[in-house]
């Protein structure tokens, strides 16, 4: 298929829908602000990231979202740990363990999507994506609420 990708082709992707890939529900808030407001923000990094997709923006406009992604994404887990570690969350190791592997799959998705632009699957890695992410904030942030609420 010269000159047509996974990228840009996807069923879900190429909709031209107005709705969010990933909304927001209010069952992710978990009543620290900062938090809430990083995962807000995630939400809407996803969303762009998920619209240039869909709107057939430039490789370059899509790295760019890409990165911003990749980003905030550092700079939330390094807020988030320092609240667990502040709060001397028992669970802290584990919860930095799934960060960890979270940020590996990330730079994993990122390398094949700037080797082979025309064959990277967005639908694969947004699903993956946002389903870590609901995943993660309803169970594992979950439970390091009752140790670091009250300590922002």
């Amino acid at each position: 298929m010269t000159g047509t990708s996974n990228f840009f082709s996807t069923s879900r992707l190429t909709s031209e829908d107005s709705t969010d890939f990933l909304p927001w529900s209010e069952e992710y808030n978990l009543g620290i602000r900062s938090v809430d407001h990083d995962h807000h923000i995630l939400f809407d990094v996803v969303n762009n990231f998920e619209r240039s997709v869909r709107k057939n923006e430039s490789i370059v406009i899509v790295s760019s979202t890409f990165k911003a992604l990749e980003t905030y994404v550092n700079e939330h887990f390094a807020r988030e740990e320092k609240h667990m570690a502040n709060a001397k969350y028992p669970g802290a190791i584990a919860h930095r363990k799934l960060h960890r592997n979270l940020k590996q799959d990330l730079e994993g998705f990122k390398r094949d999507f700037l080797e082979t632009p025309e064959e990277f699957d967005s639908e694969e890695f947004l699903g993956f994506l946002g389903e870590w992410l609901k995943d993660h904030i309803l169970k594992e942030d979950m439970a390091y609420v009752s140790h670091v609420k009250g300590l922002e």
